[in-house]
């Protein structure tokens, strides 16, 4: 946990299994907007009535360099360590369009809709249902901010060896029957996305977009649920 004050305002900064957990208390700050600087993205999260803001996000590498914004303060620069980097295994879907969209792990031997399966909407907080752990789960993007999703196992000894996870995207937003702006060629038809694994101490990012859809044309469970290939 790294702490920092600055003119009445705390900043803690922490991380567990290479995600990332920014906490700001600031009196006086309700509604607005506290902005998280790491790499190409950012974070945003808002004051609640109590002063407190929070936000969390995955961390890409051994050693990282983030940067905290608030109004009426100079920015605040932070460099968070994983030490155990090379331990965990985590997969992260990123995009910057303001729609919301999810990432649905396969588990190895598992199958989509049985143990095995997790997604935001199925975290497997208490692990009860497979392996891993969605531990991010952001809103909708807004104002130029990142969204973003991630799922971690952070004992890879877990993973059944020479087994392989798979991978689908979800646009939710789109639904089930699209409609404008989402389907067609209208702007918010196709999103294009950002999926991170992060394999013993590996990187590999790859680039995907959801394509298009028809508007009032229903999608079956396998256009809904689009794979990612590796």
């Amino acid at each position: 946990m790294l702490p920092a004050n600055a003119g009445g305002t705390s900043v803690r900064v922490g991380q567990a299994s290479g995600r990332a957990a920014v906490q700001v208390d600031r009196a006086g700050s309700a509604g607005r907007t506290l902005e998280v600087d790491y790499n190409d993205d950012t974070f945003f999260a808002t004051f609640n009535a109590d002063g407190r803001a929070q936000l969390a996000f995955a961390l890409l590498a051994p050693t990282n360099k983030i940067t905290v914004r608030l109004s009426e303060t100079a920015p605040i620069a932070c460099t968070v360590d994983v030490p155990d980097f090379d331990q965990i295994y985590r997969v992260v879907l990123l995009w910057r369009d303001p729609v919301k969209l999810a990432l649905h792990v396969i588990e190895p031997g598992q199958r989509l809709g049985t143990f095995g399966h997790i997604s935001p909407d199925k975290p497997n907080t208490d692990r009860a249902q497979g392996i891993g752990v969605m531990d991010i789960a952001t809103d909708a993007p807004q104002g130029g901010s990142t969204g973003e999703i991630s799922y971690v196992i952070d004992n890879p000894r877990a993973i059944p060896p020479g087994r392989f996870f798979n991978f689908r995207l979800e646009y939710i937003t789109r639904g089930e029957t699209p409609s404008p702006p989402y389907c067609d060629e209208n702007p918010l038809a196709t999103i294009g996305v950002q999926l991170v694994v992060i394999d013993g101490g590996k990187v590999s990012q790859r680039g995907y977009g959801t394509g298009r859809a028809r508007c009032g044309q229903p999608l079956s469970e396998g256009a809904r649920l689009q794979p990612l290939r590796q």
